[in-house]
């Protein structure tokens, strides 16, 4: 059961003292000397730590990390070594990522476009149920999971809530609008030309003006 600080002793040896090499689980809270543990543990991870009794796989139900010597447990001992290879080949459903077996691809719908299989409780609409109500309606239909539904509406051009009439999203960011045009302030009187340039041309002028001058004495 449950115990305070102060009365906290290790569930191997059953005695107090030592709390700076404790192991507090973080499921049950149960502490654990980590000389005490087989095989021992050097020092405490900084990741959190589980007891062997409160050790199970979020994909497949399993108590232990896999058959072989050199299996051992993935996130905080959640996935087994044996689920852990099965995500890597992307053999997990798209919704709650969880790893499965080809034998558990019956009970799941594959998505047309992923073509990964996706669990009827993750997608209300990944049941073979579903499908067949709408194929009546759609001869053509196809199953797509949330996730590449998602990615589809982000991919569209005219993403705009409550906007049917939306231009694409790349000109309503490379083309400004008339009313943007009109809010940008002008830049002095010769039609947006930088204030510089037209004092260079106001000196070119005098310039010329200078020169074109005839001299005193002679015609």
């Amino acid at each position: 059961g449950w115990q305070c600080q102060k009365c906290k002793t290790c569930q191997n040896c059953r005695l107090s003292g030592h709390e700076d090499r404790y192991l507090l689980c973080d499921v049950c809270d149960g502490a654990y000397h980590a000389y005490c543990l087989r095989p021992q543990m050097a020092s405490v991870p900084k990741n959190g730590w589980k007891c062997k009794r409160c050790r199970r796989c979020t994909d497949c139900n399993s108590k232990t990390p896999g058959s072989g010597q050199s299996s051992r447990w993935h996130a905080n001992y959640s996935v087994c070594d044996s689920c852990y290879q099965q995500r890597n080949k992307g053999l997990a459903c798209p919704c709650c990522g969880r790893a499965y077996r080809h034998s558990a691809q019956r009970e799941m719908m594959q998505c047309s476009t992923c073509r990964k299989h996706v669990h009827s409780a993750c997608d209300p609409d990944a049941s073979e149920e579903k499908v067949i109500e709408k194929r009546a309606v759609q001869f053509n239909y196809m199953y797509v999971c949330k996730i590449c539904k998602g990615q589809q509406q982000m991919k569209s051009p005219s993403v705009v809530a409550g906007n049917s009439f939306a231009a694409p999203i790349s000109r309503a960011y490379d083309d400004p609008s008339p009313q943007e045009n009109l809010d940008e302030p002008e830049v002095g009187v010769g039609k947006g030309k930088p204030l510089n340039a037209l004092i260079n041309d106001k000196k070119k002028k005098m310039l010329n003006t200078v020169v074109s001058r005839p001299k005193p004495g002679f015609t």
